[in-house]
């Protein structure tokens, strides 16, 4: 898997490449990934919380992509990497998910944080066309 993830990172040209998804991924002995000088790595925000030796998602921001522009979103999985992308078109929420095929942690946590995002969306008073697309996409999950 190592030379797999080797190859990815040293063959994709960062001039046509924004972002790089990787799961599955290969960790050294300090449970790090590796990553060339033209990428940003971003873990799950629980990689320090919950085992990191399971950690099975991440992804690889090109650095030409200012770090203004996007936040990582909290998201309590390691199979779960998501990142919102704000500029002046609006925003772009972006998740790397790991489904495991034994079980469906990943889409019950997903779910969960979908109907977060939903309350949230409404006690910031946002538009409702925010809150009813969240709607939607919470019970398409279901």
């Amino acid at each position: 898997m190592c030379i797999t993830q080797q190859y990815i990172i040293n063959s994709v040209n960062p001039t046509d490449w924004d972002i790089i998804a990787i799961q599955e991924l290969w960790l050294d002995r300090l449970s790090n990934a590796r990553v060339s000088e033209y990428w940003h790595i971003l873990y799950p925000s629980s990689c320090l919380l919950i085992d990191s030796a399971v950690l099975r998602s991440i992804l690889l921001i090109n650095t030409n992509i200012s770090t203004d522009a996007y936040t990582q979103l909290p998201i309590l999985s390691n199979d779960i990497m998501a990142t919102r992308f704000s500029g002046e078109f609006g925003h772009l929420s972006l998740f790397n998910i790991y489904n495991n095929c034994t079980h469906n942690v990943s889409t019950i946590m997903l779910r969960s944080e979908f109907v977060t995002s939903t309350k949230n969306v409404r006690d910031s008073g946002q538009s409702s066309t925010n809150t009813s697309n969240t709607q939607q996409h919470s019970q398409q999950l279901s």
